[in-house]
């Protein structure tokens, strides 16, 4: 019996050895000093694990038995961010986040908006001039920078239209009215669509 024991146990030391074995996250910032928190999911309530750089035990969540922690960092005039790890595992876990300024973030989006309207402009005089291929390049050009631009929605829907890709025009159009339900040409163009078998010209290139 002692033969059998001795094994036994070894193994299970090595077991409880290897399930005790603690990895850790490491969360850096640049700028640093930011605050990190843990974000409970069960109450919605954050709590404060200190600031950047900071390194802390990954199972200091597993009461709960999550499987991902969520955590989130902020800092006085930075846009806060959001980041999701596991909540086991045996390696540590390095994290790098950059934060932008409030001023940096609101800048981007007014130069993609400017950058959009510059290009709408230009997808309706290549429009009026027969050149779609050349449009559609630009339309994607604003998709890549605002997915949901419900007016950059509409123009494809249109230019598809013209290049009588008329499955084509109907999905578009429908995302771009579904983004935007005050699309009333785009919205009168799929029902007049459906009634006539597409035979109807779009009303305004980009849904105005």
């Amino acid at each position: 019996m002692k033969s059998y024991l001795n094994p036994l146990i070894s193994i299970m030391v090595l077991f409880l050895s290897a399930c005790s074995t603690t990895s850790h996250v490491v969360i850096r910032s640049e700028p640093s000093a930011a605050k990190v928190f843990f974000i409970d999911k069960r109450t919605g309530q954050n709590a404060l694990l200190g600031t950047t750089p900071i390194s802390f035990e990954r199972d200091f969540s597993n009461k709960n038995n999550d499987q991902i922690m969520q955590l989130r960092i902020e800092k006085d005039g930075f846009e806060p961010k959001n980041t999701a790890i596991a909540s086991f595992g045996g390696q540590d876990t390095f994290v790098d986040i950059r934060l932008n300024t409030v001023a940096s973030s609101k800048k981007e989006i007014s130069d993609a908006f400017e950058k959009s309207r510059v290009l709408l402009s230009q997808i309706n005089r290549l429009v009026l001039t027969n050149r779609y291929s050349e449009a559609l390049l630009n339309i994607e050009k604003i998709l890549e920078l605002d997915p949901k631009n419900s007016e950059a929605l509409s123009a494809k829907g249109s230019v598809l239209f013209l290049m009588k890709d008329f499955d084509g025009a109907r999905k578009f159009w429908t995302q771009a009215l579904d983004l935007n339900p005050n699309l009333e040409n785009v919205r009168s163009s799929l029902i007049e669509m459906s009634l006539n078998g597409n035979n109807r010209m779009p009303a305004t290139q980009g849904g105005q």
